[in-house]
């Protein structure tokens, strides 16, 4: 994931305070002198976020960012309330000073809710995981689950289960489009079900059986699907809002902890079937991650639990949206759809062919594709972080302790970085044509970067390869409705339904 808060309230309460006092370096221009929104005293500019009477909207974070670089230019301090103060990051250079000066313990705010639930339960978490852990605790949890997670060859094993996966969304498609214009109702909505299944097969070595066509409201594939949407509002709602939950269990973190009971239900009833099949005499090479991680005397359960539940979170709607937003790119740009498929029918002779990681490896238009859907729909508008140390912004001092956002999404779609930004033109990643390579490579920085970076990236770039692939080759897609925008809920999300329609290709 992959991402974090990134709305105002999140400094409400920075354990490191206030920014520290900056030490001037010579010429660089004083804190206080970066350009922003006047603020009001006591309120600061948290009004101009109130529905009816602000400006800015906390469900279009993107569009926020675009009026600041508008009005003040690359580097823009905004005062929350009170003495708590934001940082918005445009130039690409800045952004990678930041990362340069983040220190061996990356740190930022979130999930703070999810942190005090977890904590309050020592005797299934360990920690609170690595979405809302800084410090030792993260750098801990980090190199446990880094290598197994990132290595290339891990994805080997899981291969052939989520192409079946690719081929029972194929088969789901046919069965629930409509008759006559072929079209899904929201196709997004078995796009959440397809990455719940695929984490699933990665996370717990299990099928879960989310894709099967009508399931029953109680039954516990769907109320995994809810239980794990309902969980990322929640997270959105408490970052955003007075943390109220922090002084009694708010109506809201009631249900925080009653999505959470039932995911950690769920995931230690698939975690001790696993760890009850795992053999012995099984190679290294032919065990799951899961199976490594059981296996491992060093690592403790209960971090192997929060690393699983932690994926499930991650995992699940970042891949759903950011396919979802693929699929849209694609479908409204026919020639970049059929030059993929002239690339996939040399890899897949039929649309029942599976592909292996060296088939993929050779599939260059098919990663062009998503790395510039990706530009254009990042996961989240961008990344936060607060810094241990003094740094020098666009010619300004910026002390330790402040919250800072790179805000990679705009930067994205500005014409000084990339040309002709806001068009789907896949060629800019392909190196005989590659104009990408101009742009600043702290531009679009879709998993993060650094130490902090996301551990699942191995893992999402594969299903979204595949399921495209699979997709793409079989069927004709297209759209036909008004253009769709994203809405922020702690990440991206398309902001109207995916009305996708599927034609079978001759």
């Amino acid at each position: 994931r992959v991402h974090s808060s990134l709305a105002p309230a999140v400094n409400e309460e920075l354990k490191h305070g206030s920014p520290e006092v900056c030490r001037p370096v010579e010429g660089a221009k004083a804190f206080e002198e970066i350009p922003g929104p006047k603020p009001l005293p006591i309120i600061g500019n948290i009004w101009r976020y109130l529905p009816g009477i602000g400006e800015y909207d906390l469900t279009h974070m993107h569009r926020n960012a675009q009026l600041l670089f508008k009005r003040y230019g690359p580097l823009v301090r905004e005062v929350i309330v009170g003495d708590r103060v934001v940082v918005h990051v445009f130039d690409p250079r800045d952004m990678e000073q930041v990362f340069r000066h983040e220190g061996r313990y990356p740190s930022r705010l979130s999930h703070r809710a999810l942190l005090k639930y977890r904590l309050e339960r020592p005797q299934q978490y360990s920690s609170g995981g690595m979405f809302p852990s800084n410090g030792e605790e993260w750098l801990r949890l980090r190199h446990m689950f880094q290598k197994p997670l990132m290595q290339h060859k891990a994805m080997n094993v899981y291969m052939r289960p989520l192409q079946e996966i690719t081929c029972e969304v194929a088969h789901l498609i046919r069965k629930a489009r409509n008759g006559t214009s072929m079209e899904m109702e929201d196709f997004l909505k078995e796009l959440y079900s397809w990455a719940l299944e695929c984490t699933g097969v990665l996370v717990l070595n299990s099928r879960l059986g989310c894709l099967r066509q009508n399931l029953k409201p109680g039954s516990e594939a769907q109320r995994l699907v809810e239980a794990a949407a309902e969980t990322h509002r929640i997270v959105m709602v408490t970052e955003n809002g007075l943390p109220l939950w922090k002084l009694w269990n708010t109506p809201t973190y009631k249900k925080l902890v009653e999505t959470q009971d039932f995911m950690a239900s769920v995931v230690l009833k698939y975690l001790k079937k696993a760890q009850q099949e795992v053999g012995p005499e099984d190679s290294e090479e032919t065990r799951t991650i899961l199976e490594k991680f059981l296996c491992n005397p060093e690592i403790d359960f209960r971090d192997v639990f929060t690393m699983a539940v932690d994926m499930f979170l991650a995992g699940i709607d970042t891949t759903a949206y950011s396919t979802a937003f693929m699929l849209y790119h694609l479908s409204t740009n026919p020639r970049c759809q059929e030059r993929l498929c002239e690339e996939l029918t040399g890899l897949m002779p039929s649309p029942e062919s599976h592909l292996d990681l060296n088939q993929l490896a050779n599939a260059p238009y098919l990663r062009a594709c998503i790395k510039e859907s990706l530009r254009m729909n990042p996961i989240a508008i961008g990344i936060g972080r607060i810094l241990p140390e003094d740094v020098v912004l666009s010619g300004f001092n910026v002390p330790a302790g402040t919250l800072l956002i790179t805000h990679n999404q705009a930067a994205c779609r500005h014409e000084v970085n990339y040309e002709d930004p806001d068009a789907f033109r896949p060629e800019r990643w392909i190196k005989e044509q590659n104009s990408a390579a101009r742009a600043h490579p702290f531009c679009s920085l879709p998993f993060g970067y650094g130490p902090r970076m996301c551990v699942g990236r191995r893992f999402a770039e594969t299903v979204m390869s595949l399921l495209l692939a699979r997709l793409i080759r079989t069927f004709e897609v297209s759209y036909r409705h008004e253009e769709i925008d994203c809405f922020t809920r702690l990440i991206n999300v398309p902001d109207k339904p995916l009305k996708l329609a599927f034609r079978d290709r001759l």
